[in-house]
């Protein structure tokens, strides 16, 4: 409840907050930001320098518009590098939006099959899940 979006479709906005975005690698139709109201948590109690929570809402909200992106044949990328400062100029964003993350949002480019040569690797689960409980040292 403490989070805006700010949709920004104007390509010459987008090409601006590119300069300032080492993270936006390609060329999206779109930038939605994630911002915090700084002004809305102080109303609801929320301390933004201990409540690292938040991060988990930017977070899941962000998924959620990737995957409805991804239903409507939209491609999408998450952005954390970017200059914040540049950001909020180039937006004219009010003192009280903090902008926390940017999704990029656009038409997907065909995705090679196979990098380099050969086919695509296949990632063993094994080798990123731990599967538990441990047992316990004596």
């Amino acid at each position: 409840r403490i989070h805006k979006f700010v949709i920004v479709d104007d390509q010459n906005s987008v090409n601006l907050i590119r300069i300032m975005s080492p993270g936006i690698l390609g060329n999206p139709q779109a930038l939605i930001f994630i911002c915090t109201d700084k002004d809305k948590a102080l109303i609801e109690g929320v301390n933004l320098d201990l409540d690292s929570t938040t991060f988990i809402d930017v977070g899941t909200a962000s998924q959620n518009m990737m995957l409805a992106a991804h239903e409507i044949g939209l491609g999408s990328c998450p952005t954390t590098s970017f200059s914040k400062s540049a950001v909020c100029v180039i937006l004219n964003l009010p003192d009280y939006l903090e902008p926390e993350y940017i999704l990029q949002v656009g038409h997907p480019i065909e995705q090679p099959k196979s990098i380099g040569k050969g086919p695509v690797a296949n990632l063993p689960i094994d080798s990123i899940a731990l599967w538990g409980p441990f047992p316990t040292s004596l």
